[in-house]
């Protein structure tokens, strides 16, 4: 008589929020327990909102999956999903060159599961999921990664002379070498075909300073190299600058190449820095403060006395052909809209360069409302006013005409 195997079955109540983990992707973790035990085992779907799940099979398999099952449901329970927030920036260098970093992470937390966000998405947050014990653990050594990366992100560059770059160098990378090792920072130089000057350290700040430190000094023992600090009002930094940094630039040319610093715009700080050559310093120095003086009185304005009966908008004829001579009715400073007035008038004949003379009336100025002031280029140079024909001194001479045509106005 043929031998009929006995068969069982049971049931194990696992909370629904579980159910498509105890499956798998693809039903990967179930149809191994099924195929493993030989069992069949029914999880209800989700509309049924069932917690029972029915294990049918062998007696003995049905206990083994029963165990797995539960055991599997158990590590669920505890489980926990945790994002770390973690610049995209460190991304690349937490995971290291073929995932060599990560790979010792996940060695260290062999229970956690570690997801990066994919590059395109350019998202910072990096997902760990696992027991709550190993997660929390996990977690607290990222972020101490990532500190460790901040404190030695950080960076500063050091201008030296192209031609010293060879010595900071030295022989077979000498130089460079042990300044990196005592340090502890990398040092990155530019390439010999580039035009840059600028070395740049990268590390920890205080190791990064003690680097900067040996590296100016390396270039001191090899030039008279000095540095100065110079006053200029900071709301002349911009025109001292100049468009795209032509001026500065020049100067900068001009002194052998010697390095001028300007503070942040906006700090509110006068103080400029000069650092080259001695002799070059002191002659850039020199370049810098006149072009100061050069733009401060470009800006400084002529002021002549009138009645504010004179500030009628009324129309006047036109100057005589002698401005000295120029008598303006006391009815017509400004006119409608400025228009065939002193405030035009005066442009007119006594505009030279761009810009010329501008007549400005104090509107709401109770302790100057007799005053009006023409404003105009005290001196400029040359280049930024050019006049066909004019020599240099027929320049300096034009270069008082703001104040003087002032005087010759008469109310």
């Amino acid at each position: 008589m043929r031998a009929v195997s006995r068969m069982d079955y049971t049931e194990i109540s696992v909370d629904t929020k579980f159910h498509r983990h105890l499956i798998g992707k693809g039903g990967v973790n179930i149809n191994r327990i099924k195929e493993l035990h030989k069992v069949t085992v029914r999880i209800p779907p989700d509309n049924e909102k069932s917690n029972l799940i029915r294990i049918e099979g062998d007696p003995q398999g049905v206990q083994e999956a029963k165990k797995e099952l539960l055991e599997l449901a158990s590590r669920m329970e505890n489980e926990r999903t945790k994002d770390l927030i973690i610049e995209q920036r460190f991304h690349r260098a937490i995971i290291g060159q073929k995932g060599e970093n990560i790979k010792e992470v996940r060695d260290k937390f062999p229970e956690v599961i570690i997801n990066f966000p994919d590059p395109a998405q350019k998202s910072d947050i990096v997902q760990l999921r696992g027991p709550r014990n190993e997660v929390e653990k996990c977690a607290k050594f990222m972020q101490k990664i990532v500190a460790e990366m901040v404190e030695n992100g950080f960076s500063l560059s050091v201008p030296i002379f192209k031609q010293f770059h060879r010595n900071i160098i030295g022989k077979g990378g000498s130089n460079i070498k042990k300044i990196r090792e005592e340090t502890n920072t990398k040092i990155d130089l530019p390439a010999e075909n580039s035009n840059s000057e600028m070395i740049v350290i990268t590390g920890k700040k205080a190791n990064c300073e003690v680097a900067r430190t040996r590296i100016l000094a390396i270039q001191k023992e090899l030039a008279n190299i000095t540095e100065l600090e110079v006053s200029i009002p900071s709301k002349l930094h911009n025109s001292l600058i100049g468009s795209k940094g032509r001026f500065v630039r020049s100067i900068m040319e001009e002194c052998g190449g010697v390095h001028i610093h300007f503070p942040t715009e906006g700090s509110g700080i006068d103080k400029v820095t000069i650092r080259g050559p001695v002799e070059e310093v002191e002659k850039a120095k020199q370049q810098l403060l006149a072009l100061a003086e050069e733009k401060a009185r470009c800006t400084s304005p002529t002021t002549r006395s009138a009645t504010t009966d004179h500030h009628e908008e009324r129309r006047v004829p036109a100057l005589a052909a002698d401005p000295a001579a120029a008598k303006i009715p006391p009815s017509s400073c400004i006119g409608n809209s400025g228009g065939n007035t002193i405030r035009s008038k005066v442009r007119e004949q006594h505009r030279w360069g761009p810009p010329g003379i501008h007549s400005a009336p104090p509107w709401g100025q109770k302790e100057t409302r007799g005053a009006v002031s023409l404003q105009g280029r005290g001196r400029q140079p040359l280049e930024e006013s050019p006049v066909g024909g004019m020599t240099q001194e027929g320049a300096e001479g034009r270069h008082q005409e703001v104040g003087k045509k002032a005087s010759e106005i008469e109310f």
